[in-house]
């Protein structure tokens, strides 16, 4: 009787489910036996991607290759199958010379000549930095105004910052203001450190925030500052 198979032998050859059963009878696994050093004595590679208590193999032949590309760029419109250009990589090494906001993979997997084995994989695992997300303003002010409200705060001391969102409201910490005559919550203001709001209705309180967004690009936005409020006034 064959010896049984080791675990990463029988995922290999018979595949996840019944890879742990008990269900294999000593023919099949002898012929499994054969097979794997068939494939070993041809350069196939048995590799282990997972944990190592249910191993999980990416198995590549010399003539069934496992070839994985990827693709970036700082946004992801105007994307087609063949811009940005992909690049070829190698599983387990480090990508060099690829950056951006938004990354693609892709695996093409080819068959043998006979269409008899390709190469299988059972999990992509990347690794990567986030961008991280520009510090809120530490100082925000508000001073009422008839139908109108003046917000100022402190630039963002983040070198990542490139600009800020005003966010405004009736309900403090609901920011889903939609009056001002700037637009809805929230304004996009850019690069500068004060706006007036205009259009406000006089007697109504409004809350507002303000968070600064990413220098590279704005839909990387960070957290709120702290909320302050104001009542405008005919009066004031």
């Amino acid at each position: 009787m064959a010896d049984a198979l080791s675990a990463q032998e029988r995922l290999a050859l018979f595949g996840p489910y019944n890879a742990h059963t008990a269900q294999i009878g000593p023919a099949a696994l002898e012929a499994a036996r054969s097979e794997h050093e068939r494939l070993s004595a041809a350069g196939c590679q048995f590799l282990d991607i997972f944990d190592p208590a249910y191993p999980a193999l990416l198995r590549e032949c010399p003539d069934a290759p496992l070839l994985l590309y990827v693709r970036s760029g700082d946004n992801c419109y105007g994307w087609t199958d063949s811009w940005p250009a992909w690049r070829r990589v190698t599983s387990d090494e480090p990508l060099t010379g690829v950056s951006g906001l938004y990354f693609q993979l892709a695996a093409e997997l080819l068959p043998d000549g006979g269409g008899t084995r390709t190469p299988t994989v059972t999990e992509l695992d990347l690794h990567y930095t986030e961008q991280p997300l520009p510090l809120a303003p530490f100082t925000l002010r508000a001073e009422a105004g008839n139908g109108s409200v003046t917000l100022t705060w402190s630039y963002s001391v983040d070198d990542n910052a490139g600009g800020y969102y005003v966010y405004y409201g009736n309900k403090s910490g609901e920011y889903l203001g939609r009056v001002a005559v700037q637009g809805p919550s929230p304004v996009k203001v850019g690069n500068t450190t004060s706006i007036t709001l205009t259009g406000l209705k006089n007697g109504t309180i409004y809350y507002f925030a303000v968070s600064a967004y990413s220098r590279i690009d704005d839909r990387i936005n960070g957290l709120l500052s702290k909320e302050v409020y104001a009542r405008p006034s005919a009066y004031n």
